[in-house]
């Protein structure tokens, strides 16, 4: 985890004038769990942009212009979820209070804990999706196989990508507890940080960066003092309202 750089905050310089957050956390791999998929659980909620969403709130305040949420890496050895979202320049200004917005959001979803029904909605949506797919031409299908027989059985190479059969809350439970400021790797990109003193340079591609131990308790604390004040709008996707869960 260590080679993550879990707790940390990562500050880099594009080369487009553009503002990303981006948040991730390191956690073990889920890949042998697929029937249960948390971490797709996860990205629904996360990633939804119906009222009471994350990205709702933001764009309500004209802070973001897109959110992507879901597992940036799977393999056997670990996972590594993220939350990205390009902001706006008034986003970047109060990007401390997005992070902050990211975990009220987060803190609702443990408090309410897993529910049942949104796996069952999520399940029929992967259903309908599977039986709707399209065509493959045969070299794109063969490589798609070689793939799939690296991750599951045979019995499962061609709906383990597609198919949610196994509602587990606990499973789902032990990730959500995961998805905290102890873990997680921090980067904001923005045209603003060349001004900043001590910059790096990455040898391969020159770009200029920084990084810092994340202030964690600082975090927290900042978290705790604005629980009574939790945005009220903040709410899980509506029965029947799967639109827009973007996943990274």
């Amino acid at each position: 985890m260590s080679i993550l750089l879990a707790a940390c905050t990562h500050s880099s310089v594009p080369i487009d004038d553009v503002y990303f957050l981006k948040l991730y956390w390191p956690m073990e791999s889920m890949l042998s769990h697929y029937k249960s998929a948390p971490m797709v659980y996860l990205s629904h909620l996360i990633g939804h942009e119906g009222p009471g969403s994350i990205y709702y709130e933001l764009k309500e305040k004209g802070w973001a212009l897109t959110l992507a949420s879901g597992n940036e890496s799977s393999n056997s050895d670990f996972d590594l979820f993220s939350i990205e979202l390009e902001l706006t320049e008034e986003g970047f200004e109060h990007y401390n209070e997005v992070v902050t917005l990211i975990f009220q959001y987060i803190a609702m979803l443990k408090r309410e804990g897993p529910q049942e029904w949104i796996f069952k909605e999520m399940k029929v949506v992967s259903d309908f999706t599977f039986r709707c797919l399209p065509n493959k031409k045969p070299f794109n299908w063969t490589l798609k196989m070689a793939e799939s027989m690296q991750l599951f059985p045979p019995e499962d190479l061609i709906t383990g990508n597609y198919l949610y059969q196994i509602y587990d809350e606990q499973l789902i439970t032990k990730c959500l507890n995961l998805l905290n400021p102890q873990g997680m790797m921090m980067i904001v990109m923005a045209k603003e940080y060349s001004e900043l003193m001590n910059l790096e340079t990455e040898k391969w591609y020159g770009t200029q960066y920084t990084i810092a131990k994340l202030d964690t308790k600082r975090l927290t604390v900042r978290l705790i003092l604005t629980a009574p004040s939790y945005p009220t709008e903040l709410d899980r996707p509506r029965r029947g309202d799967t639109r827009g869960a973007d996943t990274a």
